[in-house]
């Protein structure tokens, strides 16, 4: 089986692509892409290492042309590629230049890799929510890395986004059910691409204990920067204009309202302040947040933190939550929903 999985920063890819591929057949061979290049690399890389210590995984160390993944390894096993992104990067810019070319002969070498291998689990950060302008090697890199997801997803058996969490089935719909079934005992009922809500634990087998507490919060909604999630609050709820209270980066939201957006502002208020954000909201409150987890890696530290916690924080918030609906071009897309 083929299985492509993508989301944004801190969306609880990594951790679900571990799971799903260790179901898969053995031996399981981790191919780690990442070159570190600084220590913020080399801390994330060991926070990977200590999160898979004890699991079967063969580690690979693979930088750079995947296919020399495959050599003198048994190629009806499982080879998790953490993550496409990194490995475009080495490729792109890893001589210390822009090359051109660069993302077709990626493009190739992952073909090749597809056909020869039997079993892949390949991670993909979706960086394609960004408002800022970027540079013409930024912006080459983002299209060949959407080229690279595209003609993965072709070949994949099964295609799958992970958004605070929850599962969201592209394409494999029976797949994902019968690799559910086998490793629950019983059919998952995640939200398909269609938005259609299904109730039950988009995580198999562990998905939901780093969350934690009973469901509090009525109804969580993100989505991409005036994609219309206030206009829909509003029409669901019949509030009026002034009742969602605006979290601010300058002071601590009044947690006893019921309807608050900007989560993420609140998260960056937190960071400035040095402090952690807290899951003080009401019982029942209506909570909205801009989703700033998919887009190129914030040059900024201060910005890259923001963007990791606002992404740690919606999780938790997320798992707290009865239902958690994604809005986009006005349509509400339900993620999850607690019967």
């Amino acid at each position: 089986m083929k299985i492509l999985i993508c989301g944004g920063s801190k969306s609880g890819k990594s951790a679900f692509a571990e799971r799903i591929a260790l179901r898969l057949p053995s031996p399981h061979y981790y191919v780690a892409t990442m070159i570190a290049t600084d220590e913020e690399d080399r801390d994330r890389i060991r926070r990977h290492k200590g999160r898979r210590s004890g699991l079967s995984f063969q580690t690979v160390e693979q930088g750079r042309v995947l296919t020399r993944a495959l050599e003198q390894r048994d190629r009806e096993g499982t080879f998790l590629v953490e993550a496409m992104t990194s490995l475009l990067a080495n490729e792109m810019f890893g001589s210390g230049s822009y090359d051109p070319e660069a993302g077709e002969r990626v493009r190739e070498d992952l073909e090749t890799f597809l056909r020869e291998a039997e079993n892949v689990v390949l991670v993909f950060d979706n960086l394609y929510l960004d408002t800022t302008k970027l540079d013409e090697g930024s912006e080459s890199f983002r299209r060949a890395l959407a080229q690279l997801q595209i003609c993965a997803a072709k070949s994949c058996d099964l295609c799958i986004e992970i958004c605070l969490g929850e599962a969201v089935v592209w394409k494999g719909r029976m797949e994902w059910d019968a690799l559910c079934e086998e490793m629950d005992g019983r059919k998952d009922m995640s939200s398909d691409c269609t938005g259609k809500a299904y109730h039950s634990r988009a995580l198999p087998s562990g998905g939901k204990e780093e969350r934690g507490g009973a469901p509090c919060y009525k109804e969580l909604v993100i989505g991409g920067a005036y994609q219309g999630k206030t206009a829909y609050v509003r029409e669901k709820y019949g509030l009026a204009e002034g009742e969602i209270q605006v979290c601010s980066e300058e002071k601590e939201p009044d947690f006893r309202a019921h309807f608050i957006s900007h989560l993420e502002r609140y998260v960056l208020f937190c960071l400035k302040k040095g402090i952690k954000p807290e899951l003080r909201f009401a019982e029942g409150a209506v909570l909205l947040s801009d989703d700033i987890s998919c887009g190129i890696v914030p040059l900024d530290p201060l910005f890259r933190r923001w963007r990791e916690e606002t992404g740690l924080f919606l999780r938790e918030v997320a798992g707290r939550s009865h239902m958690v609906t994604r809005v986009s071009c006005g349509l509400p897309s339900v993620l999850k929903k607690e019967v």
